[in-house]
């Protein structure tokens, strides 16, 4: 990932993700409901997003965004 998308999704206050990339997040310990259930995205007991099956994966923790997106390897869909 280069500089300045890193960069885009530090600043950004909500990045989706793909489904592919959710396992990914899961082995880091993120606890995401599996398709097609809905609700909250949470890290260590904490919430840091949501899934729904209109919007898809949202994490919307900073702390979180900033702490894995240059080491998860994730593609971020930053809105």
């Amino acid at each position: 990932m280069n500089k300045d998308t890193i960069e885009r999704v530090k600043e950004a206050t909500t990045v989706t993700i793909n489904r592919d990339a959710e396992d990914r997040l899961r082995g880091l310990g993120v606890d995401i409901p599996l398709y097609p259930m809905q609700g909250d995205i949470t890290y260590n007991g904490n919430k840091i997003g949501s899934v729904s099956n209109f919007n898809g994966v949202n994490i919307s923790d900073d702390s979180f965004i900033i702490s894995y997106v240059d080491e998860s390897e994730i593609l971020w869909y930053v809105q």
